[in-house]
């Protein structure tokens, strides 16, 4: 699946998970932390993206180190095919790098939103555990009734 498409369909369902915690919050303390968790996811994103475009250049220069020390001793040079030009080793070597810094970057923002669901994961959890907790019945009630039985199964 494409990086854009992935990226859409992890947004769609992020914003469809916090569109349904949103309904379930009731406490300050839970809108709180609700609004907490979307300033964090937010805050790392801007720094992310701010840090993507300020440090573009440095790390296509260390991508491309890394390109040639994997590369190198490799040779690959097989004859091409009439009237296909030929890339220049510096050509082939900007287009490798920019595809690795892209991809490191989307690996990043993939992770930041995977960190925020994982999050709100939590806290629907434990809003759904506290209120199986209050709206759960009296045990000791429910086994007292359930016991009594009439006709012949009754113990």
């Amino acid at each position: 699946m494409p990086e854009s498409t992935q990226s859409a369909l992890g947004a769609a369902y992020t914003e469809a998970l916090e569109r349904a915690l949103a309904q379930s919050l009731t406490t300050e303390e839970d809108w709180g932390r609700f609004k907490e968790m979307l300033v964090t996811k937010q805050e790392r994103l801007d720094a992310e993206t701010q840090d993507y475009r300020q440090n573009y250049l440095t790390r296509l220069a260390e991508a491309r180190q890394i390109i040639l020390r994997e590369e190198h001793g490799l040779d690959f040079d097989h004859p091409l095919p009439e009237g296909v030009a030929r890339q220049s080793d510096r050509q082939r070597l900007d287009i490798k790098a920019d595809v690795r810094v892209r991809q490191d970057h989307q690996r990043r923002v993939t992770a930041i939103f995977d960190d925020h669901r994982s999050d709100l994961k939590a806290l629907k959890a434990e809003i759904g555990a506290r209120r199986t907790r209050e709206n759960a019945p009296d045990l000791k009630r429910h086994w007292n009734q359930s016991v009594r039985r009439s006709g012949p199964t009754q113990t």
